[in-house]
């Protein structure tokens, strides 16, 4: 960048609480987990046939760094913000086209400007959540100065919302058709992720398994559609109870997940008594009978002598599950990480 000129907006406090929620609408439609989607590799190459530019890259940004995916010309690679071009388009929330970045105070002293790619045109168009939340861009890119004409930003811009269109339809099919609680395979997803970031800074995090008191005697009694209601208004409450950052899975008929992140048993088991005292405030009724709960809780602890898994985290949040119904059901029931000696 040019002497004296800085990009301030990604560390002012309204930008991190915008890199935060472009961080966790990217985790919920999965872009980075397994690569880049077969779908935003053809988009690439569309737009760069139509455009006629060597590089194209479909990118995703949240509060630190941009990720460069599905890219034509260049390798796919990590890029600071205070480097990236894309997070302007992204901040602007429109399409930014740049004709000449040698000429422009804002990239004219860049590393990628200066050296390779040796980018002179930029044009990126934002791609938007459901949410209205900007996560990435579609950028085309050329090593000379070139004009942009309203027909090229067109192209641009389609290709931009069919690409999030193509992102948006890999979201639903990580969503439970009947209550909008994510499903087993978002489960896989982001347990893989937090395991991930336990790996790299310690951090603590739990799995609960919740499962309905007496739903099939509910289901049996009142009919199947009654029992769809009681399992909507249950994650209703769930959901307003749960932290921004938490989790919630349905894993099959009235048996649910709650990942807590960075909590070990304790406040996670917490967390899920006081989705039970919101329950029975402001949950579903059978008839006159409040609806209530059984719960298990297991925790992941790094550096415990044994490798973790999200199948064996299940395995102790299930026997925990087994126990309270044991016990008598609407509790919940804590089993902590076995400690290894080294």
């Amino acid at each position: 960048m040019m002497p004296g000129y800085s990009l301030d907006r990604p560390t002012s406090p309204d930008a991190v609480e915008r890199g935060v929620l472009r961080r966790q609408e990217i985790e919920d439609v999965g872009v980075l987990d397994e690569g880049s989607p077969a779908d935003l590799e053809l988009i690439s190459r569309i737009a760069a046939a139509a455009l006629k530019v060597p590089i194209t890259h479909v990118s995703f940004l949240d509060g630190d760094r941009q990720w460069v995916r599905a890219a034509v010309g260049i390798d796919r690679m990590e890029v600071p913000l205070e480097d990236s071009f894309c997070i302007h388009a992204i901040e602007a929330g429109e399409m930014l086209v740049v004709e000449d970045a040698a000429n422009d105070v804002r990239f004219a002293q860049s590393k990628y400007v200066t050296g390779d790619p040796h980018v002179r045109f930029y044009a990126g168009a934002p791609l938007f959540t459901n949410n209205q939340v900007a996560i990435g861009t579609l950028c085309a890119i050329d090593h000379s100065r070139r004009c942009f004409t309203a027909e090229q930003r067109a192209i641009l811009n389609d290709l931009a919302e069919l690409a999030m269109h193509q992102i948006e339809l890999g979201r639903a099919a990580l969503v439970d058709g009947l209550t909008g609680s994510w499903n087993r395979r978002m489960l896989a997803r982001v347990a893989t992720a937090e395991f991930g970031r336990s790996a790299r800074s310690g951090r603590t995090f739990s799995i609960a398994m919740l499962d309905l008191d007496h739903f099939k005697q509910l289901n049996d009694t009142f009919g199947h559609g009654a029992g769809d209601d009681v399992l909507v208004r249950f994650t209703e409450v769930i959901r307003a109870h749960l932290r921004p950052e938490d989790w919630l899975f349905r894993l099959g008929g009235e048996e649910f997940g709650v990942l807590i992140v960075h909590a070990g048993v304790e406040e996670a088991s917490n967390v899920i008594d006081r989705i039970r005292g919101a329950l029975a405030a402001e949950g579903p009724v059978a008839q006159t009978k409040p609806v209530t709960f059984s719960a298990g809780v297991g925790e992941h602890r790094p550096g415990t002598g044994e490798p973790d898994t999200l199948k064996s985290m299940l395995e102790r949040a299930d026997r925990a599950l087994y126990r309270a119904k044991e016990a008598g059901r609407d509790r919940t029931v804590c089993v902590e990480t076995p400690r290894f000696q080294n």
